[in-house]
């Protein structure tokens, strides 16, 4: 798959909290602590009459060279230049996987998917629901040392998450990457659990890998 992309300086410092994107559509509150594959994520809003919040990711390495590309596989790895390539074309994906999946599944195991990508001033970016809640691992970490979670409530998560896999797999979708690091788990409605981070996601589709 042939893409096009605006040269990309990994230099460029976090969005200030004020910044304007997409033509006056959202505006930049704060850089959240969440870290997706390949990306910095800030908490948003749209300017518009219902100022709903959202997540904008941007796309943006850590390093550059082979350590901030280990998770790009051996046959990318002919350069770094190559590497970056692919990460690209990955972040570029990940919206498009996510978008098809949230179409499919309609009970809130995803987030919601609100923009394809898009450039604006060397950087790239797509917008999505901003979950309110924790990981699974920080809620865990968040318990005294020993706590064990209710029988009740881990098959219940298990359950949510398996049925986003399997909605996944009937389109030809992998994950990749699940863990308690990439599992929400929303404020409101209480237990409900939210499957995120698809930047590592491989699809049987040519058409989409």
């Amino acid at each position: 798959m042939c893409m096009e992309y605006v040269n990309y300086n990994q230099s460029l410092p976090p969005l200030e909290p004020g910044t304007v994107l997409m033509h006056g559509k959202y505006e930049i509150l704060e850089l959240t602590s969440n870290k997706g594959g390949f990306g910095r994520i800030y908490r948003a809003r749209r300017l518009n009459s219902l100022k709903r919040e959202v997540a904008i990711k941007e796309f943006h390495l850590k390093h550059k060279g082979t350590t901030g590309l280990s998770s790009v596989h051996s046959w990318t790895m002919e350069t770094v230049e190559r590497g970056i390539d692919v990460m690209k074309m990955k972040f570029a994906v990940e919206a498009k996987l996510l978008s098809l999946l949230t179409h499919s599944l309609i009970d809130g195991h995803l987030p919601q998917i609100l923009g394809y990508k898009w450039t604006e001033n060397e950087r790239m970016f797509y917008a999505m629901e901003f979950i309110h809640g924790k990981t699974l691992c920080e809620t865990m970490d968040g318990h005294p040392r020993g706590y064990v979670m209710p029988e009740k409530i881990a098959v219940s998560y298990i359950i949510q998450i398996a049925k986003v896999l399997h909605k996944a797999h009937e389109l030809g979708l992998i994950h990749a990457d699940v863990s308690p690091n990439n599992i929400m788990l929303r404020n409101f409605p209480r237990n409900y659990a939210v499957l995120v981070d698809w930047g590592n996601a491989n699809s049987y589709d040519e058409e989409l890998s």
